[in-house]
């Protein structure tokens, strides 16, 4: 009986332990200063990654990395276009060590990345991401074409304010 109750617990404990890991890593991970240089735009994409999600299922919420990212504005484009591209391996990287994580995991959290990119890709309003959310969209949209869908259309509004205005 006793036998059972070690087992028990320790099923019960391992997962425990690795969420209270997670959980650390986040609450230790520091909030970057907002500034205008490109180069603290590659530490906000990570941030990314990392922030807490507090809101449920798939609602994505905004986070004090995406709010600086948007007031970097244009410079940042590039690099969100590299992250969204890249976001599987930085997610496996992100995970790297943790042998309790599964493929479902990393996509969870690859997806998570590309959506918060994206929202702020359509915060910024530049045509240059329309083709890599255009991509976003046919591939990897599953819980969150909405915010993809959204960024599209506000980046196609300001392109047709900007057509009507010349």
């Amino acid at each position: 009986m006793r036998k059972a109750l070690y087992i028990f617990l320790g099923i019960v404990m391992l997962p425990a332990c690795m969420i209270a890991i997670k959980a650390y890593n986040i609450i230790q991970t520091p909030v970057p200063e907002i500034t205008e240089n490109v180069a603290s735009v590659d530490s906000l994409i990570n941030t990314l990654l990392y922030e807490a999600e507090h809101s449920p299922g798939t609602v994505v919420t905004w986070t004090y990395s995406m709010k600086a990212i948007v007031k970097i504005g244009e410079p940042a484009v590039p690099k969100l276009i590299d992250a969204i591209e890249t976001a599987h391996d930085r997610a496996v990287v992100m995970n790297d060590g943790n042998l309790q994580t599964t493929e479902e995991a990393i996509s969870h959290d690859a997806s998570i990345l590309q959506t918060r990119a994206a929202m702020v890709l359509g915060k910024i309003k530049d045509s240059r991401a329309v083709p890599v959310l255009m991509k976003m969209k046919g591939i990897h949209c599953l819980y969150f074409c909405r915010y993809v869908d959204e960024a599209i259309k506000s980046i196609q509004e300001k392109e047709k304010l900007r057509e009507v205005s010349e």
